[in-house]
């Protein structure tokens, strides 16, 4: 998941675009990454990569993940609990644009 936000951010890609290529496209369930960040919590994603870092010092390629600016920005902003009804693709979505946030739908 991490590898995959950090290409999207890399590559300027759009989280329906994200969603698109690693949903159904590769035989996944269609709720893709950002959808399953929605549904598993962005404070939960977070932690496992962090826990994943601490538990695996010797892990070269654990150490080498890191959250993406956009998911940091979240983070910062104490937006974990999001509502499935509207997740943060549309309710972050204009902040997020106004202080210049990677996410482009």
């Amino acid at each position: 998941m991490s590898k995959i936000f950090e290409l999207a951010e890399e590559l300027k890609l759009s989280i329906s675009d994200v969603d698109k290529l690693t949903g159904p496209a590769l035989g996944r369930p269609k709720s893709g990454t950002f959808r399953l960040m929605d549904l598993v919590g962005i404070d939960t994603a977070t932690w496992v990569v962090e826990g994943l870092r601490a538990n695996c010092p010797k892990d070269e390629m654990v150490q080498k993940l890191q959250h993406p600016k956009s998911i940091n920005y979240l983070v910062s902003q104490k937006w974990f609990e999001i509502n499935l009804e509207k997740d943060f693709m549309k309710r972050h979505l204009r902040k997020m644009k106004r202080e210049g946030q990677f996410f482009r739908l």
